[in-house]
């Protein structure tokens, strides 16, 4: 797994959110969003063997998944025509943010190590 380019994807994920808020050409559905296992890294994670799922790999797999979960959240906002709520729901200190921060934190560190 190349932690560096998982940690660019989903640091990309605030700018499709932002575009799709803001009804630029960002097409998103809610349900895709919220899946963990769509995307390079939620696919590595779903694959590994019991015996791999180290303490750190558990934590990533939870943050990960919070992470699908929180940009979803912020996709169905948009798509109820609450572009304002869905713009502040990317503000630091929100769910999203939060667990960005968190995930692309921890794939930082793995890739250094």
């Amino acid at each position: 797994m190349n932690f560096k380019e998982a940690s660019e994807a989903h640091r990309n994920w605030k700018v499709k959110l932002r575009v799709f808020i803001n009804g630029g050409e960002e097409k998103l559905e809610e349900a895709a969003v919220r899946r963990d296992d769509g995307c390079a890294l939620g696919q590595w994670l779903h694959g590994l063997p019991a015996n791999q799922r180290t303490a750190e790999v558990k934590e990533m797999e939870a943050l990960h998944a919070r992470f699908h979960q929180s940009a979803a959240d912020v996709v169905a906002t948009a798509k109820r025509g609450q572009k304002e709520q869905a713009i502040k729901m990317l503000d630091a200190g929100t769910p999203y943010a939060d667990t960005s921060f968190k995930l692309i934190g921890l794939l930082s560190k793995i890739d250094a190590a």
